[in-house]
């Protein structure tokens, strides 16, 4: 190889110079600085690679953009759930979870609880699992693998017992004679006031039965009122109503009870 040291290279007017051949690769040493007097350097146009791409974003070289950074952390977009002190599962809807996707409760204090198990069934659901849990608030806390979390602003668990009945299963509310008037049949169920009370099955109406729900100094109660039926014979008639909390997701308990409506002797009897 062939060297050739100058001072100085003038072209003359109207000719252009020529550095190597096509195919040949042009050097400058990483100490040289390679200096156009003219035309403000070698333009962008003139790279092969005049921009770059970023995240979909296409910027000229030389320009300034906004590269949009994609957030891969998770978030939690699920309403309020409700879950038994003895525990249970819920279902999270939000996005980016990832299968091995912790979940942890967390009181008004911080104290955090995590999930015995966390049941995954896609990027945007998945399904914690707790064990006996204390009544109250609860915010709800996601952490993927990569230690990025996300916390609800919330308290959007709410650990509740659910209705209580105060009256036993099967219990009679009272009876009455065929044709008159019931009086008042009162059942109710303790939890998280107001309490609402539907009939799960469809007989009351058939014994002469509505049923409303009374607020009784606080305690809301299933009142059952109306005039009784004529049938042909004594009839015990069994019934079930369902109690509703006044939960963001209300938690309902069924009972069934009775009534009986009584008929007399008709006709004559003789005793020997």
């Amino acid at each position: 190889m062939s060297t050739i040291k100058v001072n100085n290279i003038k072209k003359r007017n109207g000719s252009s110079i020529t550095i190597g051949e096509s195919g040949d690769t042009v050097t400058v040493t990483s100490a040289a600085t390679l200096t156009a007097t003219t035309g403000g350097g070698i333009g962008n146009n003139a790279l092969t690679n005049n921009s770059i791409t970023v995240n979909g974003v296409t910027i000229a070289l030389g320009s300034s953009g906004t590269i949009p950074v994609a957030d891969t952390g998770p978030t939690i977009t699920s309403t309020s759930v409700v879950m038994l002190p003895a525990g249970g599962s819920f279902n999270i809807t939000g996005t980016n979870f990832e299968a091995t996707t912790q979940v942890q409760i967390v009181t008004s204090a911080g104290v955090q609880t995590s999930a015995t198990s966390v049941a995954f069934t896609s990027s945007t659901s998945i399904a914690p699992t707790f064990g006996t849990t204390a009544l109250g608030s609860y915010f709800v806390r996601v952490v993927n693998p990569d230690g990025e979390a996300f916390q609800t602003a919330t308290q959007i668990l709410l650990v509740s017992a659910g209705p209580v009945w105060q009256q036993a299963a099967d219990s009679s509310l009272g009876s009455v004679n065929a044709g008159a008037n019931w009086g008042t049949l009162v059942a109710f169920a303790t939890g998280d006031q107001p309490m609402s009370y539907t009939e799960v099955t469809s007989t009351l109406s058939g014994i002469g039965l509505s049923l409303s729900t009374v607020n009784d100094g606080g305690v809301y109660k299933a009142n059952l009122t109306g005039t009784a039926t004529s049938p042909a014979s004594t009839t015990t008639t069994n019934f079930t109503l369902r109690a509703s909390d006044n939960d963001g997701t209300p938690q309902t308990a069924d009972r069934q009870f009775n009534v009986t409506i009584n008929v007399g002797l008709t006709g004559g009897t003789q005793f020997n």
